[in-house]
């Protein structure tokens, strides 16, 4: 059976996951061992700074659709006033 092991780091906190029915009553399991015997110490420190540029990127994408979406409805807004506008068609 395979099961989801989640690895992150939150506020300087390391935090590990796992899907099985230990890691689900927040017991510490094997595979999250395993996960961690499969990295070295480099590939750890790669692997977390991979993941902070991942929250990075997601953090911006957020801001890129929060402008985007506000954009838009500027746009509706605009072209709402000029189709009600007398003379305007």
């Amino acid at each position: 059976m395979k099961y989801e092991v989640v690895f992150a780091r939150r506020h300087g906190v390391y935090l590990t996951s796992c899907t099985c029915k230990a890691g689900e009553h927040g017991m510490w399991c094997k595979h999250r061992t395993q996960l961690l015997e499969q990295v070295s110490h480099r590939g750890l420190e790669e692997l977390l700074e991979l993941l902070e540029l991942r929250d990075e990127i997601d953090r911006q994408k957020q801001q890129i659709v929060a402008k985007l979406q506000e954009r838009r409805a500027e746009c509706n807004e605009a072209i709402q006033e000029y189709c009600t506008t007398p003379g305007s068609i």
